[in-house]
């Protein structure tokens, strides 16, 4: 159900910094940065999850920023050097939460084909294997090849800091 409470909040870089501010001012760890690719339940200005994350992550000190990433749009080679950029421009600062999606129309409105829910749960776990394994290959690289998740990790490493 879709709240009928009136928006008391703004979606600004402005008031997004200032509401991040105020969360580490009162002793909040974490906040988490939702993903939505069209508009919802009201979200009709809501910010990509990952360059929003690294926006606020850059007007605080100790806040750490979950960023929600859906499996399908994004390529897990491109946010695992992503996530992994601004986890050093902010020292180790940014996780992320993997979700599946359940939003039908969303996924075929942006080009992405519709998986029922076990085979989205089934692309997610690869999507998570796959950032794993590219997160901490060695000098010998990583190759993963899945139903989902194909070659496009395929001997990729990334450099150790």
């Amino acid at each position: 159900m879709v709240s009928k409470i009136p928006q008391k909040t703004n979606w600004d870089l402005q008031s997004n910094v200032r509401y991040a501010k105020t969360a580490e001012e009162y002793g909040f760890e974490y906040a988490l940065t939702q993903i939505r690719f069209t508009a919802s339940y009201g979200a009709v200005n809501q910010h990509e999850s990952v360059s929003l994350s690294q926006a606020l992550l850059h007007s605080t000190e100790r806040l750490k920023l979950i960023a929600a990433i859906i499996p399908g749009p994004w390529n897990p080679t491109v946010a695992a050097k992503q996530i992994a950029s601004i986890d050093n421009y902010t020292n180790g600062r940014i996780a992320v939460n993997i979700v599946s999606g359940w939003n039908k129309s969303e996924f075929l409105s942006i080009g992405q084909w519709w998986l029922e829910h076990s085979e989205r749960y089934r692309r997610s776990n690869e999507f998570i294997r796959a950032l794993k394994g590219i997160w901490t290959a060695g000098e010998e690289g990583f190759t993963f090849g899945g139903d989902f998740v194909s070659d496009a990790c395929s001997r990729w490493r990334m450099r150790q800091n």
